[in-house]
């Protein structure tokens, strides 16, 4: 198999435990710098990122995503919260998956 990308989330994101709720919203950084939750990368001021509101077993959280981790979301269709956006990548690549 060569030529696609066998990597596809949307089973594993429609059977994940939902959320209560959740609110993503496009903003940009302001005077302080953020931490990606995905890449642990940096978002400087001035950079665009999703800020993610959210509420799961009744905690309330907040990550922040840069761009390209947001668009790499959106591509595989992982809609999962919480940061394990690339370890999961990882193991469906050690698990044969083509990319």
């Amino acid at each position: 198999m060569g030529g696609h990308c066998e990597v596809d989330f949307s089973d594993y994101s429609a059977e994940a435990d939902p959320v209560e709720f959740f609110d993503i919203v496009t903003v940009k950084a302001a005077k302080k710098p953020h931490v990606c939750a995905e890449c642990h990368g940096p978002i400087a001021a001035g950079e665009s990122y999703q800020r993610i509101n959210y509420k799961f077993e009744g905690q309330m959280s907040s990550d922040s995503v840069c761009a390209p981790c947001a668009e790499t979301k959106a591509e595989f269709e992982y809609r999962i919260f919480g940061g394990d956006l690339w370890a999961m990548l990882r193991e469906e690549w050690d698990n044969g998956a083509n990319v």
